[in-house]
């Protein structure tokens, strides 16, 4: 019995393979043509009608209505070292003015480059940058406190401004919403609280958070932490940033509590209290999170401080861009 089903099957298989080439050739072949041709046609046609799109946008235009974006003062602290190449000190005053010129090209920007009268190097900036911004010298001032004076320019200005921006001139901005994000913090948190950027580094394709990471057991505070939807921000001991951007409601309590820490070195030293310190007097000043660093953040343009963690061995060479924050387990 079995000998007669395996027969049946070899015939049964030969005759299928006898069949099977006239099959194709008078049956399959036709009706697969039909089938693509189908597919072809209504691949073109979809094309085709994708195409009246463009039509249809011309027939219906929206009316194009560009509100004017908001007024930003700002003020960029710089002071030519008189030990580095001046090439060098053109090439970080350059990439800080780019920076705010792209980042910030949507509001009505003016830029105030506060140096010391003798100490900048803005006659060799490009024309573009020249024909952009306003330089204030100053005569009689110890570089290192210049960066107080910056509140002078922004008490003159206050009714001319929305937005109050003061940086060094070795950061460098690269981030079009920053201004977006600080009004979306504003308004979720109390009056006294104040964002700053982290800082960070670029060293070797990896990005690396600098202020936060000198000693391992640099805390954030969990007291204080503010959540927002999936953002995170929190207080920490490490403040400083560089960077800070007042609204003028914000700038206005700043004037009105009558800045008596201007001119005192209350962080670390003069230029970090310029930064840093002074605004401690008013407001408490806030980070993003170590869970979501990059929500506002500013570029230091080099990498001496990336470096110096590495030889300190605070964060490893083979860790994460994100790595750098990883060793403290209480983050």
């Amino acid at each position: 019995m079995a000998g007669h089903y395996g027969s049946t099957k070899m015939i049964g298989r030969g005759w299928f393979e006898k069949a099977f080439p006239h099959a194709e050739r008078t049956i399959l072949k036709p009706i697969g043509e039909v089938i693509e041709t189908g597919r072809a046609i209504r691949t073109r046609a979809r094309i085709t009608f994708v195409r009246q799109r463009e039509a249809v946008h011309r027939r219906f235009p929206a009316p194009i209505d560009v509100q004017p974006g908001p007024r930003v003062l700002a003020v960029v602290t710089h002071v030519a070292d008189p030990a580095r190449e001046a090439s060098e000190s053109v090439e970080r005053l350059e990439r800080t003015l780019d920076g705010l010129l792209a980042s910030l090209a949507h509001t009505r920007l003016r830029i105030v480059v506060n140096t010391v009268s003798d100490r900048h190097v803005t006659a060799a900036l490009p024309e573009h940058q020249r024909s952009r911004i306003s330089v204030h010298g100053i005569s009689g001032v110890d570089p290192m406190y210049l960066g107080f004076c910056a509140q002078d320019e922004f008490e003159r200005q206050i009714d001319e401004a929305d937005w109050f921006l003061y940086l060094e001139d070795d950061l460098v901005l690269s981030d079009s919403l920053f201004i977006e994000k600080l009004a979306y913090f504003n308004s979720v948190t109390p009056d006294e609280a104040l964002l700053i950027p982290n800082r960070y580094e670029l060293w070797n394709g990896r990005k690396i958070y600098v202020d936060n990471v000198w000693r391992p057991e640099l805390a954030w505070n969990r007291l204080t932490q503010v959540e927002v939807a999936d953002w995170r921000f929190a207080e920490l001991e490490n403040p400083h940033g560089g960077c800070y951007c007042l609204s003028q409601a914000q700038l206005r309590r700043w004037l009105e509590a009558g800045r008596s820490w201007y001119g005192l070195v209350s962080f670390v030293g003069p230029r970090e209290s310029a930064a840093t310190g002074c605004l401690q007097e008013c407001f408490r000043l806030y980070k993003p999170h170590a869970a979501n660093s990059h929500f506002l953040e500013i570029r230091h343009w080099g990498t001496r401080y990336a470096e110096a963690l590495l030889k300190r061995g605070v964060i490893e060479e083979s860790r994460t861009p994100l790595g750098a924050l990883a060793k403290n387990p209480a983050w």
